[in-house]
């Protein structure tokens, strides 16, 4: 395949466009359409994106069959091996899991990527693992002619042969060829464990029976071969310091007691009523009035009426003040009106 970077410019993102070979056959065109849906339906983290397939007619030539995908920064394991391999068997049980995982998630989907390899695992860079691996090219190397015959329908057991085939390869930089030893005699250097050892043993079996059931099998196989995580040790110095004790602060200054305030004057509710004006009883009252009226009566009747019209000083009810009667109702009357008054 050809490959050519392009911008998609809907949202102006980069992308990565496989081009078929020109004038392909008609079976190998239909392949890559079949393949190209296949691919376009996986949708993983460890998978590239497909984003669009098709067949454009150009004016001056035959059908262009094409493939866009995302566009990836970094490098294929091809590169990575020959610039820093072998890679520590740490590093190439964490990359064997990510392929594991991507299978798993296209086995499960009936796909089958038939062409594993150092070239179509992608090393991502900028998404924070230094080791973050894409898988390429699901199921499309076949139609473009690559190592993998269309004639020849290819199985999960491939799959997981191919992986053991890679981390054998990325942890000795070398081809494993028959027959097969053990890699702790042959690389003693590398220092590789024996439960990561058997696991790429294990993919690497020529027999599919004796192989992993299934990727998820192979990636439980490698999750249990993973190191257990170190526990750190105190430093040194960290054994050797004592920390002094704590200084014993003086014990702070005691306050003398609040003086207690005495407590609020509670007003308690007055039962002394105000000192009210002697009332006159009214029968007292009653009988002062008769009195005054049966007086005046009195005076009335004893004096002539000359001398009740005489030129006397007048009391103010008719009667001359000099007589006896007269001053006796007036006091009365006075007490009379002093009593209404105060009442």
């Amino acid at each position: 395949m050809t490959l050519y970077q392009g911008r998609r410019l809907s949202l102006g993102e980069p992308v990565l466009i496989r081009v078929l070979p020109a004038a392909p056959t008609d079976r190998a065109l239909q392949l890559f359409l079949t393949e190209a849906r296949a691919a376009a339906s996986l949708h993983h983290g460890h998978i590239v994106r497909v984003i669009d397939f098709g067949v454009d007619t150009p004016n001056d030539g035959g059908p262009v069959a094409y493939l866009t995908m995302e566009y990836l920064k970094g490098e294929n394991l091809t590169t990575t091996l020959a610039n820093h391999g072998p890679l520590h068997w740490t590093r190439v049980l964490a990359i064997a899991g990510q392929i594991c995982r991507a299978l798993i998630a296209a086995h499960g989907r009936g796909i089958v990527h038939g062409d594993i390899g150092p070239a179509k695992c992608f090393r991502v860079a900028g998404r924070g693992a230094p080791d973050f691996i894409k898988l390429l090219d699901f199921g499309v190397s076949g139609a473009a002619g690559d190592t993998r015959s269309p004639l020849t329908p290819a199985h999960p057991a491939d799959d997981l042969h191919a992986l053991g085939v890679l981390m054998y390869r990325l942890v000795t930089n070398e081809v494993p060829g028959p027959p097969l030893s053990s890699l702790q005699r042959t690389f003693p250097a590398l220092d590789i464990p024996p439960a990561f050892e058997a696991v790429v043993l294990a993919a690497l079996a020529q027999d599919p029976q004796q192989r992993p059931a299934s990727a998820r099998s192979l990636y439980q196989a490698l999750v249990a071969a993973e190191p257990a995580p170190a526990v750190p040790a105190s430093s040194p110095c960290e054994a050797q310091v004592e920390l002094s004790p704590a200084v014993e602060l003086s014990p702070a200054v005691e306050l003398s007691p609040a003086v207690e305030l005495s407590p609020a004057l509670e007003l308690a509710p007055s039962t002394e009523r105000a000192p009210s004006v002697p009332r006159i009883d009214e029968s007292v009252r009653g009988m002062l009035f008769h009195l005054c009226s049966a007086a005046q009566d009195s005076v009335r009747a004893d004096q002539p009426a000359s001398t009740r019209s005489s030129s006397h000083q007048d009391n103010g009810w008719g009667d001359p003040i000099g007589s006896s009667w007269a001053v006796w109702a007036m006091v009365a009357s006075i007490v009379l009106q002093v009593a209404l008054q105060l009442h």
